[in-house]
């Protein structure tokens, strides 16, 4: 069988990246992973399970990033100089993804995403990034489980830490707030809501919003006696 051809597998990698998130992007990524581990080169396969990390994260399951991650990861502790900034970048912003995702999925056992969310801090701090977006995800995950006081304890280390390059956008943290106050205090529709508004208003958005946005917003506009906006919401989210 010959060997794949580098190039073609470079053009096939720039291509994906305009393709509309779905099952087809990641098929086509999954072949490229399998022809650049063939051709054997180091960064075109850094490039390909990068770019298959990305689109599993924007697929039906994302918990199928893991395997790439965890060889980007073991690739990048023993060859580091086939990763340029581009990628390095990437592998420390996967990160969040990771540990999103495992929060999401209840057979993934309490302490690996304890473990993962201490690794995040340790690479992060030691890549001299801010320890912001790891107490975005420990006030993520204190949530998920019930755990209000670590909840706070994490609100007030966001609070003080620096916002950089790793932290989350302005959308998604206005979203992963409102959530936090929507479902941990009592009547706080309204609140949440007024943490929504730029969101649902265009203001601030990314890949993931304002359609996570849209969907928070349904129980507290219900709450308030806005079914018919509500309604409106659950419709936009499907565009």
């Amino acid at each position: 069988m010959a060997t794949p051809d580098p190039d073609a597998i470079w053009r096939l990698l720039n291509e994906a990246r305009f393709e509309e998130p779905g099952e087809a992007k990641v098929a086509a990524l999954e072949r490229a992973v399998e022809a650049a581990d063939a051709v054997g080169d180091p960064e075109l396969v850094n490039y390909a399970l990068n770019g298959l990390v990305d689109a599993y994260e924007f697929s039906r399951d994302s918990t199928r990033l893991l395997v790439p991650f965890a060889r980007l990861l073991r690739a990048f502790d023993t060859r580091p100089e086939h990763f340029d900034a581009y990628l390095t970048r990437s592998l420390y912003w996967t990160f969040k993804w990771i540990v999103d995702s495992m929060i999401e999925q209840p057979d993934v056992p309490l302490e690996s995403i304890e473990h993962w969310l201490q690794e995040m801090r340790r690479r992060y701090a030691e890549a001299g990034y801010s320890m912001h977006a790891p107490a975005a995800y420990e006030m993520q995950l204190a949530f998920h489980t019930g755990d209000y006081d670590r909840v706070a304890r994490a609100i007030e280390a966001l609070g003080e830490a620096e916002e950089d390059d790793m932290s989350d956008c302005t959308a998604c943290q206005y979203t992963t707030l409102a959530t936090i106050v929507f479902y941990a205090e009592e009547d706080s529709a309204d609140a949440a809501m007024e943490m929504l508004e730029p969101v649902l208003a265009g203001e601030h958005s990314c890949a993931h919003e304002p359609h996570y946005g849209l969907a928070l917003s349904l129980l507290p506009l219900v709450e308030l006696g806005r079914p018919a906006e509500a309604r409106a919401n659950h419709l936009r989210g499907y565009q």
